[in-house]
């Protein structure tokens, strides 16, 4: 007879899961209008204040985002707006933004920068990114370096129509779950509008982690 006796002491397991947020899926996206008039843009979120910081967005598709941040800041000891009445919106040209958002903007005074911070996006989600505003005054409004999560930058040429916009494709979010973008220009720093879509996920939805702290395999044989 043989008597075969297996022992296993599992000392601990720790399982630890790390949840992500769950607003977005892939196609959807979040338009912001950066507007001195403020409300008349459909399913768009429209921010009338140089500074601040909400939870109360809404996806273009109309559903209400209640995970996501968003917060910005005009960098600068003064900041101007218009509402749409110069001629900006008869040179601006993108299409990802409805006829309202183009013509009116945010902006600093001369060498201010701009800080906009999207925050508890998931972070398993690849995200697009198109940002801009046009304006036809000839008063070196024109550059403006724009950058996200310091990567690689781009610059706009407000009075040129459809190059007043970057987009940047393919972002993801840093480790904590943020998207940061940064503007600054020799002259007037200043945006109209922006579109953040969802693109694909690039990894799975949440993550396990398994510790074993320790254990003891005791096989005990007899003949």
């Amino acid at each position: 007879m043989i008597l075969k006796t297996l022992v296993l002491y599992i000392i601990s397991i720790s399982i630890t899961t790390y949840s992500v947020a769950e607003d977005m899926v892939i196609g959807s996206a979040i338009g912001i209008d950066f507007s001195s008039e403020g409300g008349d843009t459909t399913h768009w979120n429209t921010l009338n204040k140089s500074k601040g910081r909400t939870r109360s967005l809404i996806s273009t598709s109309g559903q209400q985002l209640n995970a996501i941040e968003f917060s910005w800041e005009f960098d600068s000891k003064h900041t101007f707006n218009t509402d749409g009445s110069e001629d900006s919106s008869e040179i601006a040209n993108q299409p990802a933004f409805p006829a309202s958002a183009l013509g009116d903007w945010f902006g600093t005074a001369k060498e201010g920068s701009i800080t906009l911070t999207f925050s508890n996006l998931d972070d398993s989600l690849s995200y697009e990114l198109i940002i801009g505003a046009a304006n036809d005054a000839d008063n070196n409004h024109a550059d403006t370096t724009w950058s996200v999560n310091n990567g690689t930058p781009q610059t706009t040429d407000a009075s040129q129509g459809e190059k007043a916009y970057a987009t940047f494709s393919k972002l993801s979010t840093r480790d904590d779950g943020t998207i940061i973008i940064h503007a600054s220009s020799d002259a007037f720093t200043m945006v109209s509008a922006l579109q953040l879509k969802a693109i694909s996920r690039t990894k799975p939805k949440a993550h396990a982690l398994i510790q074993i702290g320790g254990q003891t395999l005791i096989l005990n044989e007899a003949k």
